[in-house]
């Protein structure tokens, strides 16, 4: 009898986390065997006893007996696989499941898939929510496995019930535990990022799902198109989640200048804060709204409409930085996006879709002068900065006509909101930096903006090469909007990659030069094989005259001999007629009759 053992190594199924199952197997060559069976014996009393080494050890000492015996192999993988020395419980397994008997086999696949199962256990470890990067990569990869071996055992088997629940079992763990690491990813995400850097994370990603929604209009009907379709629709629903933690940011954000001295969680927000919290929030929920919308069309296989709510997505949450980021934010990300534009020249996209990106910038540029004045106001109010009389507000109305000005105008309020902490924080040579940057502004805003819209009106039409001047120039006043030492670090980031682009250009003209060296040579080599081998024809075809010319020579040798032996011949023959001539004379001299006498 030999100890057959199966394990489920999930931590849930229908027979609990260790099933040990017995078969009895029979095999006449264990008749002659005794030491092979009695060492089995030994390990199955061990195996009972809970001594998996010493049982290990006594199937090991059965192998060498009896060699070859894929059963004795499958016990020493259960051996092995109790010890938690999962390696070499797959290579016994592996052993068995190689077996001609198909329900030895059938069980070995069982066996390794569970084995594969506990070891996706063991690097979860008690808390395997928190694994992360190449702890994530190896549990799924032995999940992975484990559901594979299930598969294998089941095609062999179709009836094992246990294969079947422990696949399914797998399966629904995978989903379970990946939509917790997916969780957990989006809530340090919304933990780590401040409110700034989560638009920009929330605009990029709807960015994408809209280039992504333009490719799957402009491809062909297929499966593939639509299997595609539902994962784009999936990933709008979710991204449509992140709009209440947006809110929740929103509010903090806005009332973080509110607090003093940090004892006043409680203070109660200011008019104006309260006015900008509502619009953000606003704002937040028609996000939401377009994205629902474009994943609702995305589902109906609208595209078009889907492609129209993706843009007005992008547009809203584009406004909420415009109205929540700092001056500085603001102009460091005019600068980003229209590099990128001048970068991205005339074969990467269509005039529409640059157009559409260039007038980013142009309200960039409107708004940056209504930043730059508050936030000089912000400056000059500061203790032992000089003060001015406030006559109008910064949309220019009166202080008393301020709270009659439409909604649209208030979502800047929370710039002030955003940005006053960082103004009090600067030292006194930073604020004058600051202070000539925002004046700057105030003169250059307008010009970055008619120049964006000159440039999108012209990207329209086409006519790239004539917007580009217009691009550059913005460009060119967005930097010098910039304080003095944003600029040195603008120009060091500049130099930076202009320098990892010139490396980048210099190792791929020495890539190219080397390869072009490489096909030099390759070349030469190819034409000194070409050589060789045209050497080697004219040799053969010297070979080949000379062998001829021989030939011929060794013909015309030939040619006398054979004159020769004719003249041999011809006069055998003569003298073979010769000969028969005088045989015939001979004969008719000796036969012919003799000439009667007449005497008689």
């Amino acid at each position: 009898m030999l100890l057959s053992t199966i394990y489920i190594c999930l931590s849930a199924t229908r027979r609990g986390a260790l099933m040990v199952l017995f078969l009895t197997l029979t095999n006449p060559a264990w008749a002659g065997t005794s030491e092979a069976a009695r060492r089995v014996r030994e390990g199955i009393a061990q195996f009972h006893g809970s001594d998996f080494k010493s049982a290990a050890e006594a199937f090991s000492a059965a192998d060498e007996a009896l060699p070859n015996e894929l059963r004795i192999a499958f016990d020493r993988g259960c051996a092995y696989a109790a010890q938690g020395e999962y390696d070499k419980a797959v290579e016994q397994f592996q052993k068995a499941a190689a077996a001609p008997d198909l329900k030895l086999a059938a069980l070995a696949d069982y066996n390794l898939g569970s084995v594969a199962a506990a070891r996706a256990k063991a690097q979860a470890g008690e808390k395997p929510e928190e694994a992360a990067g190449e702890a994530r990569t190896a549990i799924q990869e032995s999940l992975a496995q484990a559901a594979r071996h299930y598969r294998d055992c089941l095609s062999i088997d179709p009836d094992n019930n246990d294969a079947r629940y422990n696949l399914e079992t797998v399966r629904l763990w995978v989903k379970h535990i990946q939509d917790v690491w997916r969780e957990r990813d989006r809530q340090k995400r919304r933990d780590e990022m401040n409110l700034l850097q989560y638009l920009e994370w929330l605009e990029a990603e709807q960015r994408t799902l809209r280039q992504t929604g333009k490719e799957l209009a402009a491809a062909k009907p297929s499966p593939q198109q639509r299997e595609a379709i539902r994962a784009a629709e999936n990933e709008q629903r979710t991204l449509a989640d992140e709009i209440e933690p947006l809110k929740t940011k929103i509010a903090a954000a806005v009332s973080a200048p509110q607090q003093q001295g940090g004892n006043t969680a409680s203070a109660p927000l200011s008019n104006d804060s309260q006015k900008a919290v509502q619009l953000l929030s606003y704002l937040a929920d028609e996000v939401r709204r377009f994205m629902s919308k474009s994943a609702d069309s995305l589902a109906g296989g609208i595209l078009p409409e889907a492609i129209e709510s993706q843009t007005q997505a992008v547009e809203t949450i584009d406004q909420i930085f415009m109205a929540v980021a700092p001056y500085v934010n603001l102009v460091q990300r005019g600068i980003n996006r229209q590099e990128e534009l001048i970068d991205q020249g005339p074969p990467a996209i269509d005039g529409n879709e640059a157009a559409w990106k260039q007038r980013f910038i142009a309200r960039y540029g409107r708004i940056l002068s209504v930043k730059a004045r508050r936030e000089l106001e912000q400056l000059e109010s500061m203790p032992g900065a000089k003060q001015g009389p406030q006559t109008q507000t910064d949309d220019g109305a009166k202080p008393e006509e301020a709270d009659k000005s439409p909604p649209e105008k208030d979502q800047y309020a929370a710039t002030a909101a955003t940005s006053a902490d960082d103004v009090h924080s600067l030292a006194a040579g930073q604020q004058r930096d600051l202070k000539e940057a925002l004046q700057m502004g105030i003169t250059s805003a307008p010009k970055v903006e008619k120049l964006a819209e000159e440039a999108a009106a012209l990207l329209e039409e086409d006519k790239r090469q004539e917007a580009l001047p217009k691009q550059q120039e913005a460009l060119k006043l967005l930097k010098e909007m910039l304080p003095k030492l944003q600029q040195q670090q603008q120009d060091n980031q500049n130099q930076e990659q202009q320098d990892q682009k010139n490396k980048d250009q210099n190792k791929k003209d020495q890539n190219k030069q080397t390869q072009n060296d490489k096909d030099k040579k390759d070349q030469d080599k190819q034409n000194q094989q070409n050589q060789q081998g045209q050497n080697k024809q004219d040799q053969q075809k010297k070979d080949a005259e000379k062998n001829q010319q021989q030939q011929q020579q060794a013909q015309k040798q030939r040619d006398p001999s054979k004159e020769q032996a004719d003249a041999v011949l011809s006069r055998a023959r003569q003298r073979r007629e010769q000969y028969r001539e005088m045989e015939k004379a001979i004969e008719g001299y000796l036969y012919r009759p003799e000439k009667l006498e007449k005497d008689w």
